[in-house]
């Protein structure tokens, strides 16, 4: 019955005009929700840096009920400046090797994120486009690659690369710009695509002169303390929607 039932939206998609097809949620009408955690905790002052994993978990809503959210342009998130980023270290992933369906180093791998996307006219109608992504260490340290990777309702293999740098701002001292390629905003054409929900965890770890040390690094977090972290997300319309949100010292993972 579901596959009957994704198979006939697909053809009420395929014969409706794109402009009534592009009628969705403006970006003034999505709401993001954004929060993080990470994991261990580590209330010892003094000594070094620490192994941490970090989980991101981000969702969007409409004010409509009836429709989906608008659709997801670009993302960008600030995290504090009191963690240490230690891209150098670890093995580089050539985008290339990924768009050709080629390994990248087993050690270049930092995490991985699942998707939870749609199409459709309305909620009600919405086809699941469900997504998975593997998280690289970038050339030179200084990005993190995506690969997306999907089979409904087209096969999905995209890779981005998402810059990474450091800011010098008063609570943040990373960003990190994850453009949403144009396949995943629109799968089919004149249909465009919303972005649910979605969650990462970046845990990645690496030996290092003897020491095993992780792509995220910190010395102090104690059990519930909470951290700065904003994202600002750019729809396909224009439309930025900015939320402040906190990384939570011993939340949960994704």
């Amino acid at each position: 019955m579901r596959t009957l039932r994704g198979a006939l939206i697909l053809l009420v998609f395929a014969v409706v005009p794109a402009p009534a097809a592009l009628a969705a949620t403006t970006g003034d009408m999505t709401v993001p929700e954004l929060s993080g955690s990470v994991s261990p905790t580590m209330d010892r002052v003094g000594g070094g840096p620490k192994s941490v994993a970090l989980g991101i978990k981000l969702g969007f809503s409409s004010l409509d009920p009836n429709q989906l959210p608008a659709t997801l342009a670009k993302a960008e998130l600030k995290f504090t400046r009191g963690a240490v980023v230690n891209g150098r270290w670890f093995p580089k992933c050539d985008p290339k090797k990924l768009t050709a369906r080629k390994k990248c180093p087993r050690g270049s791998l930092l995490g991985r994120a699942k998707i939870g996307a749609a199409v459709g006219p309305t909620t009600a109608d919405m086809l699941a486009v469900p997504l998975t992504a593997d998280l690289y260490n970038g050339p030179g340290g200084k990005s993190i690659v995506f690969h997306f990777k999907g089979n409904v309702p087209i096969p999905i293999n995209v890779v981005q690369v998402a810059p990474l740098t450091k800011i010098r701002e008063r609570f943040y001292g990373f960003r990190l710009v994850v453009p949403v390629p144009e396949v995943l905003q629109m799968p089919l054409v004149g249909v465009p695509s919303s972005v649910l929900n979605f969650a990462v965890t970046v845990s990645g770890t690496v030996r290092h002169k003897g020491r095993r040390r992780g792509y995220i690094e910190t010395s102090l977090c104690p059990p519930g303390a909470q951290v700065p972290l904003l994202g600002n997300f750019t729809f396909r319309d224009k439309i930025v929607k900015s939320d402040k949100a906190s990384i939570v010292c011993g939340g949960a993972l994704p």
